[in-house]
């Protein structure tokens, strides 16, 4: 769907990651532009899907507008109901 190369790092913990990044960056233990991401594996795109999902999302373009009322409604129709 995406049609490009998918990085995957080794490290799967983000946020607590980022945050020991910009930790060490802002008290100056390691230069700004230090990268602390290893990749552990690329995932490259199936060029056999990609005319499928072009025509899914196609589909997907076309149904949203003719479905948007509904949907608005019945998000409201939700929103009445848990606040109850």
């Amino acid at each position: 769907m995406l049609s490009a190369e998918l990085d995957i790092p080794e490290q799967t913990i983000g946020a607590s990651y980022g945050d020991a990044l910009l930790g060490a960056i802002g008290t100056g233990l390691v230069p700004p532009d230090t990268d602390w991401t290893r990749i552990a594996t690329t995932i490259e795109p199936d060029v056999r899907t990609r005319e499928l999902y072009d025509a899914l999302y196609a589909d997907y373009l076309a149904l949203y507008p003719a479905t948007r009322d509904q949907m608005h409604r019945l998000a409201r129709m939700q929103e009445a109901a848990l606040a109850d």
